[in-house]
């Protein structure tokens, strides 16, 4: 036990940093006041930003009709933030803004890639709403995968998730950045974290002042990213050509949703809100950038909302699950995404251990595990697992599969990846560690501007071993 203690201590880690931030950096066409004094906060983003973390991803950092990203990115230098990549700009004759992210780090970034979403409607039909992915090389051998994305806005409070055109718009987005993560991470090791950030436009609270309650919206999403349901847009008008802004509704009602909300459709990732899961409750994100007296009539937020988000996607060991393909999204999804996922349906559903889910008193509960029996469940359970692995479970037709050992052994592998996970987000495990997460409000005093944005950054530090 002590040798194996000392061996991790000597293990070579990295500490890393990160910070996802909406900088309201808007196109020059759109302002509230004096041009959102754009120049003047950026000027304030080397010593408030730069100089204190390793990684950071930015949305509504637009660059159409503006050269202020190119200054950013060099001033990002001066600072040690060598590597960066973006959404492309557009052209002028496009007359439509890019994606508006923006990811910076202080380590090598060996592969990206950017997944263009459906288009959003409103205001956000200029917007190039996109997905970014970005897999930095931290330590020899040892990568980091990064998603970021900014998505449809919403134009009410509390947007009703059965009407609201902008919601089902979200919903479809989500699908796509879901599948986009399948693809990119198909082959990445499990010792490799992956995670998702940004500014989601997903309200987690159900009211302004119960942040502990999950709003409908927020269930939902996560629903969306542990694959129980699909949105599909065809992302087209009646017409077949993107005109766009005049027929949003005739293209809304053509969203559709698969599976139902009864069905279960298991994925390859488990996923986790790692926000709510150490500040035990939905955090305010979004915050009154000027002095109320400078807003427009109806351009003044009235409640705290909950947007921004780091979710940790662990993958599912592989073993003794069947592939099934997923319904086609032809119009959705580029053939490049069109692969099998992975599904289980011998066995039940694991506790939600972050979510306000109701739990059924025959599955496994890990809440209900006394610490002083942690241990010893885990190291039994570890032990049931390699015994049944001994045994052969590979499907052959002329010798049937006990369904009993299967599921089986099944439970006992969804239990040890719980408690792992569980294990892990406050303790040193084999992979990484992730230590704590932070709401950075980013005050500023003696400006015109009460912050650096109109949104708090969320920030957290992780841990990798080598």
């Amino acid at each position: 036990m002590n040798s194996d203690i000392k061996a991790k201590e000597n293990v070579t880690s990295k500490a890393i940093k990160i910070l996802t931030y909406n900088s309201f950096i808007r196109p020059p066409f759109i302002s509230t006041l004096s041009r959102d004094y754009r120049d003047e906060r950026l000027a304030l983003f080397g010593e408030r930003i730069f100089k204190k973390y390793d990684i950071i991803t930015f949305q509504e950092m637009f660059s159409f009709l503006s050269n202020r990203i190119e200054h950013i990115i060099e001033v990002a230098k001066e600072y040690g933030l060598l590597y960066h990549c973006r959404t492309p700009k557009n052209p002028i004759w496009k007359f439509a803004s890019d994606g508006g992210l923006l990811l910076l780090s202080r380590y090598p970034i060996v592969d990206f890639d950017i997944h263009k979403l459906i288009r959003g409607i409103h205001g956000d039909y200029f917007s190039d709403k996109s997905v970014l992915y970005a897999k930095i090389e931290v330590l020899p051998q040892r990568y980091l995968h990064l998603f970021s994305a900014h998505l449809q806005a919403s134009y009410s409070n509390y947007p009703h998730v059965n009407i609201s055109k902008s919601v089902r718009i979200r919903f479809t987005q989500l699908t796509e950045i879901r599948n986009f993560i399948q693809c990119k991470t198909a082959k990445v090791k499990k010792s490799e974290p992956i995670f998702l950030l940004g500014d989601l436009n997903v309200n987690s609270r159900l009211y302004e002042k119960n942040t502990t309650v999950s709003s409908k919206e927020y269930k939902i999403m996560m629903d969306i990213f542990r694959g129980k349901r699909s949105f599909y847009h065809p992302s087209v008008d009646l017409c077949g050509l993107c005109c766009g802004w005049c027929s949003d509704g005739f293209r809304i009602k053509k969203i559709k949703c698969y599976p139902s909300e009864d069905d279960e459709l298991n994925n390859t990732f488990e996923v986790y809100d790692i926000g709510r899961y150490f500040l035990k409750y939905h955090p305010n994100t979004s915050c009154k950038i000027f002095p109320k007296k400078f807003y427009k009539e109806n351009d003044i937020m009235e409640v705290k909302k909950s947007l921004d988000y780091v979710f940790l996607f662990n993958k599912i060991e592989p073993s003794n699950l069947q592939t099934q393909q997923l319904y086609p999204e032809l119009k959705m999804l580029t053939s490049t995404l069109e692969r099998p996922i992975l599904f289980d349906d011998t066995i039940e559903k694991t506790p939600d251990n972050l979510t306000d889910s109701k739990k059924d008193t025959n599955k496994i509960d890990i809440s209900n595990i006394k610490e002083k029996d942690r241990h010893r469940k885990i190291n039994s359970s570890f032990d049931a697992i390699s015994n049944l692995q001994k045994k052969s479970l590979t499907y052959n037709p002329t010798e049937p599969i006990n369904p009993l050992e299967l599921t089986i052994e099944n439970s006992l592998n969804r239990k040890k990846n719980s408690l792992f996970i569980q294990d892990y987000l406050h303790t040193i495990s084999k992979y990484y560690k992730i230590k704590k997460i932070e709401i950075e409000k980013f005050k500023v005093d003696n400006k015109p501007f009460q912050y650096l944005s109109d949104h708090y950054g969320v920030c957290f530090l992780i841990e990798i071993y080598n």
